[in-house]
């Protein structure tokens, strides 16, 4: 069986997921290749130039010719014999609108993994065109059939996994030098909550907690975290780092105690998963459903109320004071990834997914011809894009206190 993942290349999750599950499906008798959406001169002289398991294409030159750029993704999905495609709704229009005139010969797939309404309305404005559809956490599921009008057999529920290395040695003994956070991920508050981690830390200082962080990513908020931290003077408990090369992280995670995610929002956390099987204890914030799956709070993990960066410091605090209780809560974190989200687990449930998508009926309506292509006012820009950063973290960490869906 041979699956297309229309994905761009790139630092974050979706296509971390791509590379996870990629060796691991190929042991399962599936052939998982990545398409991105995006001509193959994009990403010369980029990290990911000739990725492996990636068909780069040759796209029109014109970026706004969404038609023909979906007729040569087509056309190299059907010369290629791929049986499906697996698309990311929300993550650009022309994957996301080729859902519609995907030829019947290939089934389409949409994976979920957004908790947001910019992923939720594409999916059901594609969602007769679809022949599975894969949330990537309980919460997501949820949203799309209660507040989408997904039926529940086209939803399946796949956690991401992570990558279980050699688990590294945690002593209580290391009380005697200062507790290690870390931080990988984007320097985005909108995405990731990165603005509370200087109030995070500063109040865990005052807290009495003898604390240092490093914080990896990039993104567009990296200057004002950093201009933050300073401003509180913290700049001796903390190290900024540009994005690393994946072993470099692993390294990182190996050499701390505790990883932080200050997310509002967060559907599945490719980035916490792999702390948790490295033993890196999960301070993060309480996310329904999703977040609250994962980490089983004072065993696993500890979590705080979305938003509440004095509770969150405190966590930390309560942490950094006890090496014995990280120690064992260590050892869960790692059990806790084994038992329920290892990569092997996310593979041998998409490649039962992808085939029994493959071998249902069909029920999809006939595919739209690309002479007539068009794009539906669902997937076009709306006023909610103008709406301040600011704004739209408040209403999201109340949405989520109050168990609100996007």
């Amino acid at each position: 069986m041979k699956i297309a993942y229309l994905c761009e290349p790139q630092a974050g999750g979706t296509f971390t997921f791509f590379r996870r599950v990629r060796p691991r499906l190929a042991a399962l008798g599936v052939e998982f290749r990545c398409l991105p959406p995006y001509s193959a001169e994009t990403f010369a002289g980029s990290p990911f130039e000739g990725a492996e398991g990636v068909d780069f294409l040759t796209l029109p030159s014109d970026p706004s010719d969404l038609s023909k750029a979906s007729a040569v993704l087509i056309q190299h999905m059907v010369s290629e014999n791929y049986d499906a495609v697996l698309i990311l709704p929300g993550c650009d229009i022309l994957t996301t609108n080729l859902a519609r005139y995907v030829p019947r010969i290939l089934r389409c797939a949409a994976r979920v993994s957004l908790m947001a309404r910019g992923a939720y309305v594409p999916a059901r404005a594609i969602a007769e065109h679809l022949s599975a559809v894969f949330a990537v956490s309980h919460r997501v599921a949820y949203d799309l059939e209660k507040s989408y009008g997904f039926s529940a057999g086209l939803v399946r529920t796949i956690y991401n996994g992570a990558v279980l290395r050699p688990f590294p040695s945690r002593e209580s003994g290391a009380a005697r030098r200062p507790f290690r956070l870390v931080y990988t991920g984007r320097f985005s508050d909108l995405d990731k909550g990165v603005l509370m981690l200087p109030a995070i830390l500063r109040k865990a200082v005052a807290g009495g907690a003898d604390v240092v962080l490093t914080a990896v990513g990039s993104g567009p908020d990296e200057k004002r975290v950093r201009e933050e931290f300073r401003r509180l003077g913290l700049e001796s408990r903390v190290v900024m780092k540009a994005n690393l090369p994946l072993h470099e992280v692993d390294n990182l995670l190996d050499e701390s105690d505790a990883f932080l995610l200050p997310s509002r929002l967060e559907a599945c956390p490719n980035a916490m998963l792999q702390a948790m099987a490295a033993g890196c204890v999960p301070v993060a914030f309480r996310i329904r459903d999703s977040v609250d799956r994962i980490v089983e709070d004072g065993v696993s993990g500890l979590l705080a109320p979305v938003g509440d960066t004095a509770a969150f410091a405190e966590a930390i605090v309560r942490l950094a004071k006890d090496r014995a209780w990280v120690v064992r809560m260590s050892a869960s974190a790692r059990r806790r990834i084994e038992e329920h989200f290892s990569a092997e687990r996310t593979a041998q449930l998409y490649a039962e997914g992808f085939r029994a998508m493959v071998e249902a009926p069909d029920r999809r309506p006939p595919a739209l011809r690309l002479e007539d292509y068009r794009i539906p006012r669902a997937l076009q820009p709306t006023w909610r894009t103008r709406i301040p950063v600011p704004i739209k973290n408040v209403l999201r960490k109340w949405m989520e206190r109050f168990g609100l869906t996007a």
